[in-house]
């Protein structure tokens, strides 16, 4: 690829201090984007653009480093107003003048070295300004945009556009906002170069990225995201007004904090949460191909998986470690687990002991259904998206109890099958887990509706991991009903069945288990 070769021979050539653009033949209505990747080892450089045609209305003037902050300022020296610091930057210039000077400045150098994308837009006078009804930012005109995070979710701050002849009181212009999932987990240089460059033009923006759901008007310059760490993705703006269109300056995060990746980017990546998975695989496995057959062990590994979800939920509000309360929580499983299993020796009933496998189960398909729908602006409200959520639930439940057999073998089937894909998700960067990740914010994080949600999707590790489930549940569901043909639908319950008394019904016949009664000899 071409920008691979271009950034390769940057990094082995010489630092440039002053870099000089021509910029005859761009135009609005023409060439519209001046882009060029560039390193540099001095603590200021100048860029100079020189030949901007007189029907220019404005400029966005962008720099992008991905580690480094930097500073881009119109100035040589720092005057407030006037620069602006970070990874992802951009002002805005605007003048008669046929020359623009900026200056790109290193605050604190991560390396000797910084490589930089530096791009251009042209505009027209009449094209919507990104940014130009700033209210808050420090800059007066603030095409950029900042990302905060925290493990739950991010935030997406930016300020209103302005347009020709546009009050910013009443600001009738557009704004969509899109945002696109880069294609490797990983902080890899190049791909997170080409991500930006994709997001630079209203056509490209487009083309490549995913318009975001929710639009809820007030909220449309504070937009909040569902954290997936270490999933690098791109945000960006487009303001359009009367049939013109123009994007903001283009902002990334990984979620989480990039040059400390190995710790702070994967996933539950400590040695308890790697054990956990592989213990989560063997238990899936168990539950889709033998837990209808496994009564008992069942009984035992639903209670436990219930146990474990309540606990982690109530004690999660704590915001203790992960292994902290990952502990207390299989604890507290275990129990529940043992309590469930002596409900059904105690008691022996069908219809009580499935029950919990279906809510379960049906708690699943909820979550599965609801990462897809939740994006809707009417599951932005609590009260919408727990009343869907528990009717789907209810009416898997009482399709289940129908077919109680059948339904406890599907129940396990599910709930089993995805334990397993999640777990060898989190081994080769699959998404899967985040179906159970973004139904668990929704109870514990406070206004979490509100969050987008669009989890990412890669086309073959992702796809992959559906094909398989697919397989997984139908295997299961074929295995275990086979074994269950010409067999009592649940097992016997030994403890219910030594307790029941004698009635009406009990066999008159006494046979090997019942004592024979005492002979008596005849009388002289």
């Amino acid at each position: 690829m071409l920008f691979g070769v271009i950034l390769s021979l940057l990094s082995i050539g010489p630092a440039l201090a002053d870099i000089t653009v021509d910029f005859t033949g761009y135009s609005p209505d023409g060439n519209n984007i001046y882009k060029y990747y560039y390193t540099s080892s001095v603590d200021i450089t100048k860029i100079k653009l020189n030949n901007i045609a007189q029907d220019v209305g404005f400029l966005v003037v962008q720099v992008h480093t991905q580690f480094e902050n930097v500073t881009l300022s119109n100035s040589s020296r720092i005057v407030y107003g006037a620069y602006v610091s970070g990874t992802n930057l951009g002002l805005v210039w605007s003048s008669l003048s046929s020359t623009a000077t900026f200056y790109l400045i290193r605050n604190i150098k991560v390396e000797s070295s910084v490589g930089f994308l530096l791009a251009v837009t042209v505009y027209d006078e009449y094209d919507p300004v990104p940014g130009g009804c700033n209210l808050s930012f420090d800059v007066p005109v603030a095409p950029y945009q900042v990302i905060n995070y925290n493990n739950d979710y991010l935030t997406v701050k930016s300020q209103p556009p302005s347009a020709y002849g546009v009050s910013c009181e009443k600001n009738p212009i557009k704004i969509e906002m899109f945002h696109y999932y880069f294609n490797h987990y990983d902080s890899d240089s190049r791909t997170y170069f080409d991500g930006i460059e994709k997001m630079l033009t209203v056509e490209d923006i487009r083309n490549v990225s995913r318009l975001v759901g929710k639009d809820l008007g007030y909220q449309k310059h504070n937009r909040m995201f569902s954290n997936y760490r270490g999933r690098g993705r791109a945000f960006v703006l487009i303001a359009s007004y009367k049939g013109r269109s123009a994007a903001y300056v283009p902002a990334v995060s990984y979620g989480c904090d990039a040059m400390n990746w190995k710790y702070d980017c994967s996933e539950l990546s400590s040695e308890f949460w790697k054990v956990c998975r592989a213990v989560l695989l063997i238990l899936g496995g168990l539950l889709c191909f033998q837990g209808h057959k496994m009564f008992r062990l069942t009984m035992f590994l639903i209670g436990f998986i219930f146990g474990v979800l309540i606990t982690f939920i109530v004690v999660s509000v704590e915001h203790a470690s992960h292994n902290g309360y990952g502990l207390i929580s299989l604890l507290i499983g275990f129990f529940y687990g043992v309590f469930w299993l002596f409900v059904w020796w105690k008691f022996g009933v069908p219809l009580l002991s499935v029950q919990l496998t279906m809510i379960l189960s049906g708690g699943l398909i909820a979550s599965i259904t609801m990462n897809q729908l939740g994006d809707y602006n009417a599951f932005a409200l609590d009260i919408n998206y727990w009343l869907t959520f528990s009717c789907i639930v209810i009416a898997y439940m009482i399709i289940g109890v129908a077919v109680m057999m059948h339904g406890h073998i599907v129940s396990c089937v599910v709930i089993g099958s995805y334990a397993v894909i999640a777990a060898i998700s989190y081994y080769i960067d699959g998404n899967m887990e985040f179906i159970f990740v973004n139904f668990f914010r929704r109870v514990v994080v406070k206004n979490f509706g509100y969050a987008v949600l669009d989890p990412p999707f890669l086309i073959f590790t992702d796809t992959f991991l559906c094909i398989m489930w697919i397989l997984l549940f139908l295997v299961g569901v074929k295995l275990q009903s086979r074994y269950q043909r010409n067999r009592s639908p649940f097992p016997p319950n030994r403890n219910v069945s030594l307790e029941r008394p004698l009635s009406e019904t009990t066999p008159l016949l006494y046979s090997e288990a019942y004592p024979s009664p005492p002979e008596y000899s005849a009388t002289p």
